[in-house]
């Protein structure tokens, strides 16, 4: 099977590690991550995502993005992501 080549962009968050070190494949996907210090939220990266063809994923600011859509911007597809870092603040009911 041909591998498809994405190139991602966003800050160095430790879930991301195996990814960016390679521990962590999956099959058919070539996956270059590009790990930046900064938020992608208005900062660089975000413009460098915008202005790099070449860079297919990135994170990005939930607004900026449908900004974007409500003045007609079509080129991105926005795919909400919100992480748990930390399983404690995760509140659980208890049974019963």
């Amino acid at each position: 099977m041909k591998s498809v080549s994405i190139t991602y962009i966003g800050k160095d968050y430790d879930y991301l590690a195996p990814l960016a070190c390679g521990d962590v494949r999956a099959e058919g996907i070539d996956l270059t991550v590009e790990r930046v210090p900064e938020t992608m939220a208005g900062g660089a990266a975000q413009s460098q995502f915008l202005a790099t063809p070449s860079i297919q994923a990135g994170e990005f600011s939930f607004s900026l993005y449908l900004i974007g859509l409500s003045q007609g911007e079509r080129g991105l597809v926005g795919i909400p992501f919100f992480p748990i870092a930390d399983s404690a603040t995760l509140p659980v009911r208890a049974a019963g």
